[in-house]
């Protein structure tokens, strides 16, 4: 984009920029850093402001203009006035004057609210906006500054001077949410400059007398009168202290009214309705009124009306005051303890990881040395084998070059034959050749009877184990994250004495559990065999879900990647629970036994009671690990201690509990959900821990 001409928040991800030359508006992340999306606009703006999803856009030509970001729709803005920038806060639009250094506050039919000038101060306004309290920030180019105009336009201060910016002031813009003030500068081609400042303000006035400003006159205020909500200079001191009206108002240096918070100095002191001084309290109803608020149709028959001077009378040494401040000290101790509890923990996450990162190396090696081991006898093996044979196939060959020697003499034996030897001689030693011939062709057939022949091949069988590795062993492991609760000594509000609670509630035994019915409900459903309080699932636990097959062992499924694994245990079951690390299901119908273990499958104890529970279904686990199991056959629900030696029976068929099947616990409305398998009634009910 060309020299940028307006800037604005759209969220607290993207701003929109326009330029002065271009017919469009630029979306632009501020996390990506670039352009993501492009409004065109038959126009070329030189201001922009976003309000509820709308652009208010300044064109360098014409009155202004309202774009709907979903569709582009451009409709008018209801004013005449031609602007060079623009801002707006609900229904209120600020305008910059084309021609003027003029601020003008006007609504969207165009009446103006107020004007401000002040060219000694401001001069070439290139950028405009405005805070959550009506406050207006404006950028002056020429006058190379930024200045706050008060939300009715009678006070000014400069926030930002010459020596204070990175350049000339262009483009500016106030986010409420982030508390931040955007300005960029007007350097062509450059990217944006991010300036988030932190500032105070006043609820209606700012470092001005207040009197002086009403008659045009800029002086500096030395005290803040905060029944009159405004700031008073030397001269106006006097007349302040004698007037009847005021004589009483006890001012602040404006030095120590500046240390006070935001809120507290955005405290209206006014009635919002009658714009008239607060003056009295109504007790029934909890307000602070005016005078006309007192006799109003809400108030007028109320008893309690006391007046406000005897009401904050004493305020800063009230009890709930002095409380508020003693808590607001024990919660700066327990955030700091959270704190330090926080870091130790991360250190002690880093710690067990490099822990386990050594121990799975250890393990590796290990299994690195006993495959190098077992590989070394193989080779030994395999060396052993290849020489034998080699031995045999050598000791062969042998004999083989000797019988090719003999076969090599016959030859030339029949070659002198032929050239010397007489027809007598011939005769004779061709028997004797014949013999020697027959003696080589028994000795071939003999290698080939024996297997001396037989071609020799090594290879190998390996073990079905080694063979599988790939597909049997797919992961060196699971890490397991185990949530303990948290003992922290947390300082408790409102206690004389200094007591403790814990973050996490303390655990409940059984004996504290009862169950109030909260409603019963009358469904058309039977044979129940599920049931759950929204919002609710499957059992879940550390990003996977925990189900019970209807044949075989429990099965973990994992949410990132729907992958199934066989969790450790041998036990099969319908019906399961989890809480944290541990599970608890049934072990059968027939045992009635319920079972709880981890996840490595290591039992931790198991509960059977026939006389109170009788073929078990569904199960449920608080989060004190107190197990909830509804017996059909028993008509109970019976409830079982985190450490399964003591039970109790929380409903039985009295209760209106008949053939219960489906269960289920929601820990945040501390409520019990109850289901019927045979009449359909589902009962809900509260459980109290008292």
């Amino acid at each position: 984009m060309e020299t940028i001409r307006d800037v604005t928040y759209v969220d607290n991800e993207n701003i929109a920029v326009i330029s002065s030359t271009q017919k469009n508006i630029e979306l632009i992340s501020l996390k990506l850093r670039n352009t993501f999306k492009t409004v065109n606009t038959s126009f070329p703006s030189c201001g922009i402001t976003y309000n509820e999803g709308n652009f208010i856009v300044s064109p360098n030509e014409g009155q202004l203009q309202e774009i709907r970001l979903k569709d582009t729709k451009t409709s008018g803005v209801g004013t005449n006035m031609i602007s060079i920038g623009v801002a707006s806060l609900n229904d209120t639009i600020y305008s910059v004057k084309r021609g003027e250094n003029t601020i003008v506050s006007h609504n969207k039919h165009g009446n103006i609210l107020w004007t401000f000038t002040n060219e000694m101060i401001l001069r070439g306004i290139s950028g405009i906006t405005v805070d959550a309290y009506g406050n207006v920030f404006v950028a002056g180019g020429q006058s190379k500054n930024v200045i706050a105009i008060a939300h009715d336009g009678k006070m000014h201060k400069i926030l930002l001077s010459e020596a204070d910016l990175y350049g000339l002031p262009w483009a500016i813009h106030y986010n409420s949410e982030l508390k931040s003030l955007l300005i960029a500068n007007g350097n062509s081609g450059q990217l944006l400059f991010l300036c988030f400042i932190k500032f105070k303000l006043m609820a209606s006035s700012f470092d001005h007398c207040g009197i002086c400003s009403s008659r045009h006159v800029s002086k500096p205020s030395v005290v803040w009168c905060p029944h009159c909500d405004e700031g008073l200079c030397q001269d106006c001191i006097e007349h302040h202290s004698l007037s009847k009206a005021t004589r009483n108002h006890k001012t602040v240096p404006f030095d120590e009214y500046h240390k006070l918070p935001l809120f507290i100095a955005n405290i209206n002191l006014h009635c919002d309705e009658h714009n008239e001084k607060y003056q009295l309290f109504c007790k029934e109803h909890n307000e602070l009124l005016c005078r006309k608020c007192a006799i109003s149709a809400k108030h007028v028959e109320c008893k309690k009306l006391f007046p406000v001077e005897d009401v904050i009378k004493n305020a800063k040494t009230s009890v709930t005051f002095t409380e508020i401040e003693s808590s607001f000290q024990k919660m700066k101790e327990n955030l700091k303890l959270i704190l330090e509890d926080r870091q130790k923990n991360i250190s002690s996450l880093f710690g067990s990881k490099q822990k386990i990162e050594s121990e799975i190396s250890a393990i590796r090696r290990q299994i690195n040395q006993h495959l190098d081991e077992i590989q070394h006898h193989f080779i030994v093996e395999l060396n052993k084998a290849v020489e034998n044979s080699t031995h045999q196939i050598q000791a062969f060959i042998a004999s083989l070059k000797n019988k090719q020697r003999e076969t090599d003499e016959c030859i030339e034996d029949v070659e002198s034959i032929k050239d010397h030897a007489t027809d007598m001689q011939t005769y004779i030693g061709t028997r004797l050749l014949e013999n020697k011939l027959n003696q080589i062709e028994n000795d071939m057939q003999s290698w080939i009877n024996g297997g001396s022949l037989a071609h020799t091949v090594v290879s190998y069988e390996i073990d079905t184990v080694l063979n599988n590795i790939k597909n049997e062993i797919t992961k060196f492991g699971k890490p397991v994250v185990d949530v303990q609760s948290c003992k922290l000594p947390i300082r408790r509000r409102k206690e004389s004495q200094a007591q403790l609670m814990k973050v996490k509630a303390e655990p409940k035994t059984i004996d504290h559990i009862t169950l109030t019915l909260k409603t019963k409900i009358k469904t058309s459903a039977s044979n129940v065999s599920g049931c759950c309080i929204l919002p609710c699932g499957l059992t879940y636990t550390n990003g996977s879900l925990i189900v019970s097959p209807n044949n075989g062992q429990l099965q973990e499924i994992s949410l990132g990647d729907n992958k199934t694994n066989t969790i450790c245990s041998s036990i099969s079951s319908n019906y399961v629970a989890s809480l944290g690390n541990k599970l608890f299901f049934g072990k059968s119908e027939e045992t009635d036994t319920i079972i709880c273990q981890n996840r490595n499958g290591e039992m931790l104890w198991t509960f059977t009671n026939k006389t109170a529970l009788r073929k078990h279904r569904c199960i449920a686990v608080d989060e004190f690990g107190n197990v909830f199991v509804a017996g059909n056959k028993s008509n109970s629900v019976v409830a079982i201690s985190s450490d399964g030696k003591e039970h109790k029976i929380l409903l039985s068929k009295t209760d209106l509990v008949v053939k219960p099947w489906a269960i289920d616990y929601n820990i945040k409305l501390k409520s019990l959900l109850v289901a019927n398998e045979r009449n359909g009634q589902v009962l809900v009910y509260n459980v109290n821990y008292a």
